[in-house]
C-alpha cells in the first residue's frame, strides 16, 4: 500500500501529541519516586529497504542486524533525552528480472538517533525524533546470476555517506531491560555514482529495528 511521507510523519506526530495529553496525569502518578538516568548496551534485528520518492514499499526487504550504546536521561518526570549510537547495517534485495539477476545491497552505517522518550505508563513509553548517519562500508553480493557486473564493483564511493531522518516507536521498561519497537525514515539521498542514479534514482532508507537493551 502506497502512503506519503508527509502523511506518514503527519499520523506519528499527532499519535504521539494525543498520547501525551491523555496520558498527562499518569506521567505525573508514575510510581517512580526518583529521577535517574541510565546507560547501557542494545542489540537486535533490522527488516531495511530501499524507497524510491514517496512509496516506501518499493522493492525487496532484507533482513539484518544493529547493535550499540543508548543512554536516557531524564528532563522530567515521565519524559527523558534517549541518545544512541548504533552500528546497523541497512540496504535492500533487488530483483532486476530473470536475465539481470538479484542482488543485497549491504550498506553499513554509524547511527547517532537523539530522541525524546515519553511515558505513557508504568512500564511503556514512545519515542520521536531525529537521527544522523554516516556510512562506513558498503557493497553488493549477487544472489542470482545476472548481467549487471559493474554492481560487484560498487563500495561506499558510490552512495552518499550521510543520511538524515527521523524515526519513532514504542517500547516497554521491564527492570533493566528495555524492549523497542522502531520505525527509521531517511530523507536523503543515497546515489552519488551514475551507475547507482541510473540503477536506484533517488532512493532512501527505510528500516524497522526491534531491540533488546540492558541498562547498567
Amino acid at each position: 500500500m502506497k502512503q506519503t511521507v508527509s502523511k506518514l510523519w503527519t499520523t506519528l506526530l499527532g499519535v504521539v501529541v494525543l498520547t501525551t495529553a491523555s496520558y498527562a496525569q499518569e506521567q505525573q502518578a508514575n510510581t517512580e519516586t526518583s529521577i535517574v538516568g541510565k546507560i547501557g548496551v542494545k542489540a537486535g534485528v533490522s527488516f531495511t529497504n530501499m524507497y524510491v520518492g514517496d512509496d516506501v514499499t518499493d522493492n525487496k526487504m532484507k533482513t539484518s542486524y544493529h547493535v550499540g550504546l543508548f543512554g536516557k536521561f531524564p528532563l522530567t518526570k515521565g519524559l527523558s533525552l534517549q541518545p544512541e549510537l548504533l552500528y546497523s547495517n541497512k540496504g535492500s534485495k533487488l530483483d532486476f528480472g530473470a536475465q539481470n539477476g538479484e542482488y543485497r545491497f549491504n550498506l553499513n552505517y554509524i547511527e547517532l538517533p537523539v530522541l525524546l522518550s515519553v511515558n505513557v505508563g508504568e512500564n511503556f513509553h514512545i519515542n520521536l525524533g531525529p537521527y544522523v548517519g554516516y556510512l562506513t562500508k558498503a557493497d553488493v553480493t549477487l544472489l542470482k546470476d545476472g548481467d549487471f557486473d559493474d554492481l560487484q564493483d560498487v563500495n561506499e564511493n558510490d552512495f552518499n555517506r550521510w543520511d538524515v531522518g527521523a524515526a519513532a516507536g514504542v517500547g516497554f521498561d521491564i527492570n533493566k531491560f528495555t524492549i523497542d519497537a522502531r520505525y527509521n525514515l531517511g530523507f536523503k539521498e543515497l546515489n552519488n555514482s551514475t551507475l547507482m542514479g541510473q540503477i536506484l534514482p533517488g532512493s532512501k532508507n527505510n528500516a524497522i529495528y526491534i531491540s533488546l537493551g540492558l541498562a547498567f
